[in-house]
């Protein structure tokens, strides 16, 4: 890459570290689908007053019913730049997902045991509402449920004064991989804290996304210098930095910050020999990247090509956040019991930026869907979720959800099932619940197993 390539970050006047939103003439209706809200406001207390007043009346008036919530300040008391739970859940006596929330010169990360600060608050998040429920029931005060306590994480990992900007945890929740505003990328043990490599720096400009491959022993990079890399794990230096050229791979092609990148894991085709052994047999390594250059990039990491990019996708405004939908995310819901053929075999990346959501099909560069949000402000993140409900005949059927969030305090909940139901010309994305929030949200997170969210 040139040494004279600045990003539009570079060029622009400095201002303080905040997120420039993009505003548009939308409207601020939060209007909801009243059984979508019921579940939410059950599930995570996330509703109108009205149906926040539903918990507390007739059989359901019981404290111990209504949903467990609390707020809490991030240690640093900086901005939250991301929220991230661990794939698995790590530690024999863990009941939930782990946590990690990056917010200035450290990562705290909240475990999933049932003795933790975050656990323990939670389990007493009621008691402490319990006056209150029964003094102010006929108040019209939205958030009269809001209960702020102090919750120390299990262990900090600092990035010695660098703000951190993205973490990700490796699948077996051992190891994290931090991004750090002077261009490296620390990758720690989850436990002792220790940094067992460092990446990158050398006066590289702000990591603002990593992401690990499938194996853990590679780690994926890209940020405000709008290159992505790839580093092996057994390559790095122990407490020290490595040098840049030390990257297995760069990737140039982004004419700006690159915002957001995911690793997908596609099965191989036949006479593709590219893998190793073993397991890579099976599976190939493909890279998505997010950027304010409005594209998102798709990229055959272990192509031996000198061209890897293999297709670019045109989001229309820049690129905040990459979600991955796999295949499992399709199976098991009301539109795959209906035996749809067009059910994907591999997996779909949604685009978030600006105000709009696209869906894509990554390997042919296909825009499945658009949706132009409610949302009034810049989305700056999104996640996935998955909903069980019962029907007629005591049977549960799943039903698949997307949730953004935005500069404008909003979330807001769209459903996933029609997409590849819908007929030609309609929406694929239907909204379905929205709730605001007393702050802009500039991360959120929900855990695999549906049981916490955070914003």
């Amino acid at each position: 890459m040139s040494s004279q390539f600045k990003t539009s970050s570079t060029l622009a006047i400095p201002k303080p570290s905040t997120v420039k939103s993009v505003t548009f003439a939308t409207s601020l209706s939060t209007e909801s689908n009243p059984t979508e809200e019921k579940w939410w406001v059950g599930k995570f207390g996330l509703g109108s007053a009205t149906q926040k007043k539903y918990l507390r009346v007739g059989k359901q008036k019981s404290v111990a019913l209504r949903p467990k919530k609390i707020q809490f300040n991030s240690p640093s008391n900086a901005i939250i730049s991301q929220i991230v739970f661990c794939g698995s859940k790590s530690g024999s006596n863990a009941t939930h997902h782990q946590i990690a929330v990056v917010s200035g010169p450290r990562v705290s990360l909240y475990s999933g045991t049932a003795s933790s600060s975050l656990s323990l608050n939670l389990a007493n998040s009621n008691k402490k509402k319990k006056n209150l429920l029964l003094e102010d029931e006929d108040s019209d005060d939205d958030d009269d449920d809001e209960v702020v306590v102090n919750v120390k994480p299990d262990r900090n990992v600092r990035t010695g004064g660098s703000p951190a900007h993205c973490v990700s945890y490796r699948d077996d929740g051992r190891l994290v991989a931090i991004g750090t505003d002077d261009g490296c990328i620390k990758v720690c043990d989850a436990t002792s804290r220790a940094t067992i490599r460092t990446f990158g720096g050398s006066g590289n400009l702000a990591v603002r996304a990593v992401s690990w491959c499938r194996g853990g022993k590679k780690i994926v990079s890209a940020g405000d210098d709008g290159v992505v890399r790839v580093w092996d794990l057994s390559a790095g230096i122990g407490g020290g930095v490595d040098s840049d050229k030390r990257a297995m791979v760069h990737l140039s092609g982004h004419g700006d910050a690159v915002r957001s990148c995911v690793v997908l894991s596609v099965k191989r085709e036949e006479g593709d020999d590219d893998g190793d052994s073993g397991d890579n047999k099976k599976w190939k390594e493909v890279v998505v990247s997010g950027s304010y250059d409005h594209t998102i990039r798709v990229w055959d990491i272990e192509s031996k090509e000198t061209e890897k990019c293999l297709s670019i996708m045109n989001h229309g405004v820049p690129v905040e956040a990459l979600l991955v939908l796999p295949p499992s995310f399709f199976k098991n819901t009301a539109s795959s019991s209906s035996k749809n053929k067009n059910i994907p075999t591999t997996p779909l990346i949604v685009s978030a930026g600006g105000t709009i959501l696209k869906i894509w099909n990554p390997l042919t560069g296909k825009c499945l869907g658009e949706l132009q949000t409610k949302h009034s402000k810049t989305i700056t993140s999104c996640t996935s979720a998955t909903i069980s409900k019962e029907v007629e005949d005591g049977k549960t059927v799943q039903y698949k959800r997307i949730i953004t969030g935005g500069l404008d305090g909003l979330i807001r909940v769209y459903s996933a099932d029609q997409i590849f139901t819908s007929s030609s010309g309609e929406k694929i994305l239907h909204f379905l619940h929205g709730v605001k929030v007393q702050h802009p949200i500039t991360a959120l997170g929900m855990s695999p197993d549906q049981t916490r969210f955070v914003v």
